[in-house]
């Protein structure tokens, strides 16, 4: 059918409905489908795509989220669409929508790409969500824990891997009440940030800032966050890109009392593409390292709607917009064209996610690039590559390229 038929609500005592690897989608999910369907208590709609119709942008249909006795809800390996581009594009929405949903027990969403982080508006009856692989963003809200429905009796169950959540871990959320956080048990037992799938176990900032080796746990969670940058093991040769980089940030950065996560996750990308293309023989590198505030160096971008000047992009007035919220202060375009890069351009640069809409290196002939091309899969947002007259090289066009979905 074009998306969940309207005809369901004939079905006015179903309780259970699984509509999974089905054709109903590539349509929307009709509120009106649901509007009669007061003794639902389980809805299984995933593995199908389907046009988002909520009533606004962050938002289900209501005759959906409003579903009173709905207990269970899997939506995992969902593709939302926007039907109003052509051809259909992507679209990501937010949890927001999970705050409406006030009878909901378990909430399973794996596999289906969300904007934005975890929501503060939880169900208060919540004891199973499974967020794994979403692409969620930001930190653990603090009221986790006192919005889930949790006791020693009838434990929570958490999953967060696979996404790129960072910060502290909320007091309480590792302890008796929950467990299976992230699905290993052995893992929960070693350490709770890595199995709660936190990017860092980050502890506190004092009035001071974070400490060095704060920030240093921090980089070493973030290069083991992709499969594709292996492991920690990069940081045991002092002279890798990779130890030299994590050195700086933790060195610039430390006992600023107004860094954020996200500030050391930039830094430290930024760094690595510094020493790994032999930064200090390029042309033009004011600021860099130097000046704490990343914003501030060469070629470097941060400010959504900014005019983009990049030196031999032929249409230099381009305006670049990302869509994604929380724009501050995250490095949104990277140009370093005509710069004598040399070495090989580093596969970190994927750790920058969708915020990243332009990257332009050509003109740098000597520059290599980390094969394979892995790291494309994390640049959703990118709008705009140049890397012509590079060395960059792969046994034709790799297919990888088809990541980049809004370029």
């Amino acid at each position: 059918a074009d998306g969940i038929p309207t005809a369901l609500n004939k079905l006015t005592k179903l309780e259970y409905f699984d509509c999974q690897y089905t054709y109903w989608s590539e349509g929307p999910i009709r509120g009106e489908a649901f509007e009669t369907l007061e003794n639902l208590k389980y809805v299984d709609i995933g593995d199908n795509s389907y046009d988002w119709g909520g009533n606004d942008e962050s938002t289900l249909p209501s005759d959906f989220v409003g579903l009173n006795s709905l207990t269970t809800l899997r939506m995992n390996n969902v593709i939302f669409q926007d039907p109003m581009t052509e051809p259909k594009e992507q679209y990501y929405p937010t949890l927001s929508f999970m705050g409406d949903m006030t009878s909901l027990t378990a909430a399973y969403f794996e596999d289906t790409p969300f904007a934005g982080g975890l929501p503060t508006n939880l169900p208060s009856g919540l004891q199973i969500l499974s967020l794994n692989e979403c692409g969620l963003t930001g930190t653990v809200p603090s009221n986790l824990v006192a919005r889930m429905n949790c006791s020693t009796e009838v434990p929570c169950v958490l999953y967060l891997q696979g996404n790129q959540l960072t910060g502290s871990i909320p007091s309480g959320l590792c302890n008796k009440e929950f467990e299976a956080l992230g699905g290993d048990a052995a893992q929960c037992n070693d350490s709770c940030c890595t199995c709660v799938g936190i990017l860092g176990c980050l502890s506190e900032p004092t009035s001071e800032g974070y400490t060095e080796q704060s920030i240093l746990g921090q980089i070493k969670a973030f290069q083991i966050s992709e499969l594709y940058l292996g492991d920690d093991s990069v940081f045991s040769n002092v002279n890798s890109y990779q130890a030299r980089a994590a050195a700086s940030t933790a060195s610039a950065l430390a006992g600023n009392a107004r860094i954020e996560p996200k500030n050391i996750l930039n830094f430290y990308v930024l760094a690595c593409i510094y020493y790994a293309t032999n930064g200090g023989l390029w042309r033009f590198k004011s600021n860099w390292l130097v000046d704490s505030d990343y914003c501030n160096w060469y070629g470097i971008t941060c400010h959504n709607e900014a005019v983009v000047e990049c030196e031999d992009i032929s249409d230099a007035d381009t305006l670049f917009i990302t869509d994604l919220l929380d724009t501050d202060d995250r490095v949104l375009g990277i140009c370093l064209t005509f710069n004598r890069l040399t070495g090989t351009w580093p596969a970190e640069t994927g750790l920058l996610g969708g915020y990243l809409a332009l990257l332009a290196i050509d003109l740098n002939d000597s520059v290599e690039a980390m094969e394979p091309y892995d790291w494309f899969d994390s640049m959703s947002g990118l709008k705009q590559l140049y890397a012509g007259s590079t060395s960059w090289e792969a046994d034709g066009i790799p297919t990888a390229l088809n990541k980049l979905t809004k370029l």
